[in-house]
């Protein structure tokens, strides 16, 4: 899958400190960009970006390691932010 070729690439980044601000900016990210999927939280109370219901449940993502089993929507998304948190280690090489 294409999360499994970026975490090859970034194995020390998925548990990295900066992990749970990914996960939360990624699930932000995706909420903005695709907001039909919104219809899967429609539960929590707030689903605003910086909500304290979407940071937990992103950075719960992350920590839980099934990074391979997630919405290609949201797998996007953390790849994404990864490059955004690693600029250094994103190089043309990671991305072919």
């Amino acid at each position: 899958s294409l999360m499994d070729k970026y975490i090859s690439f970034f194995p020390n980044k998925i548990t990295t400190p900066k992990a749970p601000e990914i996960g939360a900016e990624a699930l932000g990210r995706m909420l903005i960009a695709y907001p039909q999927t919104k219809t899967h939280c429609s539960h929590w109370a707030y689903l605003s970006p910086d909500s304290a219901q979407v940071t937990m449940h992103g950075a719960n993502i992350m920590a839980s390691g099934i990074l391979t089993t997630l919405l290609e929507i949201l797998a996007h998304n953390i790849i994404l932010c990864m490059a955004m948190f690693f600029q250094e280690d994103f190089t043309p090489e990671v991305h072919r």
